[in-house]
């Protein structure tokens, strides 16, 4: 798997982890350990383990006891908060109107498949790499969780293509209505993402 997609699945372990383990939690995903097979999980869990020398050579304890102190001081807070954030802001943009939410660099976000009452008032498009997304669709098959009526697909790879070629290829997006964008992309610059937001929305309402 492509390092792209490898940090998103990483993502999704950490929000899955911190969903399994915590009874105080600061963002509950409990579709992302949906997501990944038990094997794949216990690998994942297994190589962060092993990781524990590097990220505190100091640490005394158990593999249980490794795991979690990576997940708590490495893992999972940049993604938790920032997941957290995204969809209280996202809650706040859909009662003042916005009706579309565009994830740039979608990866394996699950918001879609968890979306509460006030979500369904949303068009959700979800644009990642070609490979990404049928990776999740797959891992969304074999979990038994099926895409909502209000969920697209966009297949491109937004390092190299403008954001107004990938959403105009699909003829679920209108441009007049009001949309909520969340970055996600690891590849471009935060300033590369900026500009392709400015870009657009000159024409569209964001």
């Amino acid at each position: 798997m492509k390092e792209n997609s490898m940090t998103a699945l990483i993502s999704a372990f950490a929000r899955a982890y911190h969903s399994q383990t915590k009874a105080v939690k600061i963002f509950d995903d409990k579709i992302a350990r949906l997501l990944f097979p038990d094997d794949e999980y216990r690998q994942i869990s297994k190589s962060m383990t092993d990781g524990i020398g590097f990220f505190n050579p100091n640490f005394s304890g158990s593999d249980k006891e490794a795991l979690m102190w990576i997940a708590d001081n490495q893992l999972c807070p940049t993604v938790l908060s920032r997941s957290a954030f995204a969809e209280s802001s996202l809650k706040t943009a859909v009662l003042i109107g916005a009706r579309q939410y565009l994830i740039l660099g979608a990866g394996y976000d699950t918001f879609a498949y968890r979306q509460p009452e006030w979500g369904k008032l949303l068009q959700i498009f979800e644009l990642d790499r070609n490979a990404t997304i049928n990776d999740k669709q797959k891992r969304l098959c074999c979990a038994e969780i099926e895409t909502p009526d209000n969920v697209h697909y966009i297949a491109a790879d937004l390092a190299k293509d403008s954001l107004s070629y990938a959403l105009e290829q699909n003829k679920g997006f209108e441009k007049s209505r009001n949309s909520l964008p969340r970055v996600q992309m690891k590849k471009c610059s935060p300033a590369t993402h900026t500009e392709k937001l400015k870009a657009y929305s000159r024409n569209t309402a964001f």
